[in-house]
């Protein structure tokens, strides 16, 4: 039992070090308490996508925005609005242009029916 305890007891000091870790990356020198608002930008902007694509019968397509937009959030780096709508604008422009890209290239390939297709048919 004795070991037991000593093993909850560094799994739990492990476990505040990692949470304490987290903490700090998502804090500011400004702000001793991470951002909630963009936590909460996110939250909505990746939830709702997804919850309209299921809603649609189009979960991929739901999910493909939810990721676009979770790119382009991570893009936002603060500064002045500015800077702020050009780097998410650039962002949105790349995403498309790889999509654009992707789909061109899986359009291309061409697949031969197998044997079994032609006979079944």
């Amino acid at each position: 039992m004795t070991a037991s305890r000593v093993e909850s007891g560094q799994n739990t000091d492990r476990l505040r070090r990692i949470w304490d870790a987290f903490v700090a990356w998502h804090t500011t020198v400004d702000s001793p308490y991470p951002d909630m608002a963009e936590g909460l930008r996110m939250a909505v902007g990746i939830f709702v996508p997804i919850l309209i694509g299921w809603e649609r019968g189009r979960i991929s397509w739901g999910v493909l925005v939810a990721l676009t937009t979770f790119w382009v959030l991570l893009c936002d780096t603060g500064g002045s609005y500015h800077s702020k709508a050009v780097s998410m604008a650039v962002s949105s422009l790349a995403i498309v242009a790889a999509f654009i890209v992707a789909t061109g290239r899986m359009n291309g390939v061409r697949t031969r029916p197998t044997d079994t297709a032609r006979s079944g048919s």
